[in-house]
């Protein structure tokens, strides 16, 4: 799930669709398993820095958003 967390840039469904799990099992997993919250919070933190890069960049080109 991590990794496929990774892959859709932190999209629930998603991720939960490629690794083949219900999503209740997803937030069961971040409700019971501190490390897991932790890893899926790190990769949330990725994507936003990565969507905030691309628009930065937009910005810095001239290209609307």
């Amino acid at each position: 799930m991590l990794e496929a967390l990774k892959g859709s840039l932190g999209n629930v469904s998603l991720s939960c669709d490629n690794a083949q799990i219900g999503r209740q099992t997803h937030y069961d997993w971040m409700e019971n398993d501190l490390k897991y919250k932790q890893a899926v919070d790190d990769i949330s933190e990725q994507a936003i820095d990565f969507a905030e890069s691309s628009l930065m960049k937009s910005i810095k080109n001239g290209k609307e958003a």
